[in-house]
């Protein structure tokens, strides 16, 4: 491995455009959302360090150290490797990627185009990544690398064919591939089912003009549409897909040859898989919906049999202790605390 300090004005930027950005909540609660972006100035200069392995040369500042950054780099070099399997075997291409120690980098790089709990944005064109250092939370960090790997490798995939890849699709392999998904995302669709509806996969499409709460549960429903891909297609489904997209064959006639549907078909076959699977039932069925309910009766249980218990000893803190004696031991000691108190008065 090389490492040497540089200087990086990060020019390529400029003209750019990036196909997503990762969000996680903070650490209560992680939930990732993607957005395109398009950035169109450059970042200012600054110094850091290289580290290069396997096609893959990681940019960090001085602040981040050595150690930090192979981590970093193990990440991408092992998340590229089986992202590129889980889609099929795609080439490995070259990528350039930046880890950024604090928000403040993360938000430079990024031309203050991510919200302020980004965690990642990829962009395809230039096959290059920026990630934010998430101290403690290495499994985000991973997640968050394979989604913008994902984003990289499946353009590289199709780039030179002028087939057009739908967002939900885009997206939804992505949040596949790095295996995002949270219980309360379950809930998220199941409101959605009650509430206004499940959107239209179609719509995804228009998700940056979405609200926040919106935007997220688009982006759930592109993991269950991928999802729904799997069940119907079998587990090469994606792979077989994008090996079609990748040798320009359309969208529709690719979805059709998966699932024998067409974009329509599909469209209600979603609908209806969303019901089944994400109805009030099916929710509070789930093994952690279970998990919940249970931890919810023992604390409940636990909770009552301390009230018991002390009502119970307020109830013993008030009682006579001759109470407990025998009938005959109780008069004889109130006698004797009578003669006693007799002798006392005279």
């Amino acid at each position: 491995m090389n490492r040497r300090w540089v200087k990086a004005p990060l020019s390529y930027f400029r003209s750019t455009r990036s196909s997503s950005s990762t969000w996680v909540e903070p650490r209560s609660s992680l939930v990732f959302l993607w957005m395109a972006l398009s950035l169109s100035a450059p970042c200012p200069a600054s110094d850091w360090s290289q580290v290069a392995r396997s096609g893959i040369r990681l940019h960090y500042s001085r602040d981040s150290g050595p150690v930090l950054a192979d981590h970093v780099l193990d990440v991408l070099v092992e998340g590229r490797s089986e992202v590129a399997r889980s889609l099929g075997g795609l080439d490995q291409v070259p990528i350039e990627a930046y880890l950024a120690q604090t928000s403040e980098q993360f938000h430079e790089l990024s031309n203050h185009r991510v919200p302020h709990w980004g965690a990642g944005v990829a962009f395809p064109d230039s096959r290059t990544l920026v990630l934010r250092s998430l101290p403690g939370q290495s499994d985000e960090l991973v997640q968050a690398a394979r989604h913008e790997l994902s984003h990289i490798l499946l353009h590289a995939a199709v780039s030179k064919t002028a087939v057009r890849i739908p967002v939900w699709f885009n997206e939804g392999v992505a949040m596949w591939v790095a295996h995002e998904w949270r219980f309360h995302q379950s809930f998220e669709v199941l409101f959605a089912a009650l509430g206004l509806g499940v959107l239209p996969l179609a719509e995804i499409e228009s998700v940056l003009s979405f609200g926040s709460a919106r935007a997220h549960l688009a982006y759930t429903e592109s993991l269950l549409a991928v999802l729904l891909l799997v069940e119907l297609g079998g587990h090469g489904a994606i792979p077989d897909m994008v090996d079609a997209l990748s040798r320009g064959v359309s969208f529709d006639v690719a979805l059709f040859q998966t699932t024998g549907m067409t974009p329509s078909a599909f469209e209600s076959e979603f609908q209806c898989y969303v019901g089944r699977r994400f109805g009030p039932w099916a929710v509070l069925t789930t093994p952690e919906a279970i998990w919940l309910a249970v931890s919810l009766m023992i604390l409940l249980c636990y909770v009552a049999i301390r009230f018991r218990n002390r009502a119970r000893t307020a109830a013993w803190e008030d009682e006579d202790p001759l109470d407990a004696l025998p009938l005959k031991l109780r008069l004889k000691v109130r006698r004797a605390r009578r003669s006693g108190e007799s002798r006392d008065e005279h």
